[in-house]
């Protein structure tokens, strides 16, 4: 009786557009059919799109990243980007546990064996503006999830860059060079880490901070985002 007089009373949004939806559904339909979740054949190791007799991409193959897998839950574009927008710059966490719950379907075997999870860090003055960190969001979400061990204060960054969203290719990797410090490096040794995001780019930034876990002794790196650009 409860459960459905607070269900009447606070129906289920859609996590995309807000729109009422029953209780078993994440999207509305319009939503769902909108959305493109990353499905198909992709890079082994850094998740790019990839013909369907290959495994592994060229840039992996000739510069190889610090991390072993990178997984994203659906392409960053104009029907997706709803999702991050509100999510990131107008304070809308309404459905921060079905974002986790996403992360962890899109291919539970990459959450095996990890020992913490780490979100991307802002720098202090971007927090003071935004009031929080959406990576540390979905990491803590994803850490109540799975119950893995979350960590917020080892990676942290050090510059206030410009936002990578506002940058060219070329221009972001100048940008993110050196913007990373590990502290209490002894948390990392011989650690499985997952590096969690809310929006993979150009992939230097993660590319970056898992070099400086591996760098300061994790054993191995994995990452996840909630969306990616193709």
């Amino acid at each position: 009786m409860l459960t459905k007089i607070i269900s009447t009373l606070f129906p289920k949004t859609c996590a995309s557009c807000e729109y009422i939806i029953p209780e078993d559904s994440d999207l509305c339909t319009a939503c769902n059919d909108a959305i493109d979740f990353l499905d198909g054949n992709y890079c082994i190791v850094c998740g790019t799109q990839l013909p369907e007799e290959i495994s592994i991409c060229g840039k992996c193959i000739v510069n190889q990243p610090a991390f072993t897998k990178l997984e994203s839950v659906f392409v960053y574009n104009q029907h997706s980007k709803n999702i991050i927008l509100n999510f990131k710059f107008f304070d809308n966490t309404l459905h921060i546990k079905t974002y986790a719950k996403w992360m962890y379907n899109k291919n539970p075997s990459l959450f095996n064996n990890v020992t913490t999870i780490i979100p991307v860090p802002i720098h202090q003055k971007r927090l003071q503006q935004r009031k929080y960190n959406q990576a540390t969001l979905l990491a803590r979400a994803l850490s109540k999830y799975c119950k893995i061990p979350l960590e917020i204060s080892t990676l942290v960054r050090i510059t206030n860059t410009i936002p990578q969203y506002s940058l060219s290719s070329k221009m972001r990797k100048n940008n993110i060079v050196q913007s990373f410090a590990v502290q209490n490096q002894h948390r990392l040794d011989n650690k499985t880490i997952l590096l969690v995001d809310d929006v993979i780019t150009t992939g230097i930034t993660v590319r970056t901070c898992a070099k400086k876990l591996i760098e300061s002794g994790a054993k191995e790196v994995r990452v996840i985002s909630l969306a990616r650009t193709l």
